[in-house]
C-alpha cells in the first residue's frame, strides 16, 4: 500500500464525492406507461446499463453525480469508493384491493476496482490502498473475497407524477368529485411530485452481476407517497383514483439516499494484499493450495470400494429453493442421495437455503410433498456452482440429478 493522501486532503477529497452522491438533484427523467395496471421501469444511475425492460436513464448531455467512482461509503474511519460499475434500480408498482404494491429490485456490476482509505494499525498512520481484480489474480483467496462482496444495505428515493388520463376517464374523475374547473386548477395536488422512498430493508442485495430474487411489500398509501399521516383523507383519496386512472407515471428524478457496503472486508483485504506482497504475516493461501497439491500428488490414490473411499470425494454446495411467483408454496422435505436434509416450508416470498453434502458424479435429489397449501406451488432451486436456477410447479414430488465434476 503507498499512501497516497495525508489525512486532511482525503477528508476534502471524499466529502466532495459525498456531496456528489447525496444531493436530491434531478438527474434522470423518463415515461412509465401502464401495462396490466403495473408501472414497470429500470431506473439506470448509469448509461452502460443492460437491464432490458423499460430504460430510464441520464439523458446524454446531463452530468451523472452517480459516475462510477462517486459510489461512496464513509463509516467507522474508513472510506470505499469506486467499486460500482453500473447500477440499476428496477421498479414495478402496481395497486392491489385498493392499496398500492411495489416489487423492487437492484441489480449492479462491479467497475473491477475500488480505493480505499483507513488507518494502519501498527504505524497509525492514514493511507489509500487501489485494489482491482488485475493485481488480485495472482492470490485466489482474495479474488474470491472481492468477488464476494455485495452491498448490505441501500435506500433510495423516487420522485414521479401522475399523468394521461384518457378523454374519457378525464370526464369520469371531473364528474365523480363534482369539479366544474380543469383538474389543474381544481386540484393542484394532483398534479404534484410525490417521493416514493424505496427501503433497503425490504429487498435482497446479492454480489455484482446477479440479479436477486424479490418479494413484493405493500405500504400504506401515505408511505408509499411520502404523505404524513395527517394529509387531508379527501385529497389522498382523489390522488389514489387519479392513480388508477392514469395511464403513464413521469420519473423527475431518483437517487440514493443512503449505502451501507462492509467496509471492514474492504480494508482487509487491501491488508492482507499488502503482507502478502511483503511476504510478511501468514503465507498466501495460493501458497498453501499448492503445498496441499504437491503433498497430495505423492500421495498413493486410495482405491477401496468401502464408506472411506467414497467420502474422498464430497464436498459441500448451498442449496437455495425460493418462491417464484410470490404465491404461497406447498411444503415439501429436502432429500438428497436418500437423506432428509430438513423442511422446505416457504412463505409467500420465501426462501430456504442448506448446505448440503453432494459427491463427485450423479447426485438424486428429491423434493417430497409434504403438505399442500391450496395454492399454485412454484419455486426455483439453484444449488451454487452446479445447478440451475431452475423452477419447478406443481403440487407433487419433484426429482431432479445434479452431476458434479
Amino acid at each position: 500500500m503507498i499512501p497516497l493522501l495525508s489525512l486532511h486532503r482525503w477528508v476534502g477529497v471524499f466529502s466532495a464525492f459525498l456531496l456528489c452522491v447525496l444531493p436530491a438533484s434531478v438527474f434522470a427523467q423518463g415515461h412509465i406507461g401502464k401495462v396490466k395496471g403495473h408501472f414497470a421501469a429500470a431506473l439506470e444511475f448509469h448509461l452502460t446499463g443492460q437491464i432490458g425492460m423499460n430504460r430510464i436513464g441520464l439523458p446524454a448531455s446531463t452530468p451523472n453525480p452517480f459516475r462510477q467512482d462517486a459510489w461512496l461509503d464513509e463509516r467507522d474511519d474508513i472510506a470505499m469508493r469506486g467499486f460500482v460499475g453500473e447500477a440499476t434500480l428496477q421498479i414495478d408498482w402496481w395497486s392491489l384491493l385498493g392499496e398500492p404494491v411495489s416489487s423492487d429490485r437492484f441489480f449492479w456490476k462491479t467497475s473491477g476496482w475500488y480505493v480505499v482509505r483507513y488507518t494502519d494499525k501498527k504505524s497509525g498512520k492514514v493511507g489509500t490502498s487501489t485494489v482491482s481484480r488485475t493485481v488480485l489474480a495472482k492470490y485466489p483467496d482474495l479474488l474470491k473475497r472481492f468477488d464476494a462482496i455485495a452491498p448490505s444495505n441501500i435506500d433510495f428515493e423516487v420522485d414521479f407524477s401522475l399523468a394521461s388520463l384518457s378523454d374519457k376517464d378525464y370526464q369520469a374523475f371531473r364528474k365523480k368529485y363534482n369539479m366544474l374547473e380543469t383538474i389543474g386548477a381544481a386540484a393542484p395536488h394532483l398534479n404534484s411530485t410525490f417521493t416514493s422512498p424505496v427501503k433497503g430493508v425490504q429487498m435482497l442485495f446479492f454480489r455484482s452481476d446477479k440479479m436477486p430474487f424479490n418479494a413484493p411489500g405493500s405500504p400504506s398509501w401515505n408511505e408509499f407517497l411520502s404523505l404524513s399521516n395527517e394529509y387531508d383523507k379527501n385529497k389522498l383519496r382523489m390522488i389514489v383514483d387519479y392513480w388508477r386512472y392514469a395511464r403513464e407515471l413521469r420519473i423527475r428524478s431518483f437517487r440514493v439516499v443512503r449505502m451501507k457496503w462492509p467496509l471492514g472486508e474492504f480494508k482487509a483485504i487491501a491488508e492482507k494484499f499488502d503482507q502478502y506482497e511483503r511476504g510478511e504475516g501468514d503465507e498466501s493461501f495460493t501458497e498453501k493450495i499448492k503445498a496441499i497439491e504437491e503433498q497430495a500428488a505423492q500421495t498413493p490414490q486410495y482405491a477401496s470400494n468401502d464408506f472411506w473411499a467414497e467420502t474422498s470425494s464430497l464436498n459441500r454446495y448451498y442449496f437455495y429453493i425460493i418462491d417464484a411467483n410470490n404465491v404461497q408454496d406447498d411444503y415439501y422435505d429436502l432429500i438428497v442421495n436418500g437423506i432428509n436434509v430438513g423442511p422446505v416450508n416457504n412463505r409467500t416470498g420465501g426462501k430456504t437455503t442448506y448446505y448440503c453434502v453432494l459427491k463427485r458424479g450423479e447426485n438424486k435429489v428429491k423434493l417430497a410433498l409434504t403438505k399442500l397449501m391450496g395454492k399454485n406451488s412454484r419455486f426455483t432451486v439453484e444449488i451454487d456452482g452446479v445447478f440451475g436456477p431452475r423452477e419447478f410447479s406443481g403440487s407433487n414430488d419433484h426429482d431432479f440429478t445434479v452431476n458434479v465434476k
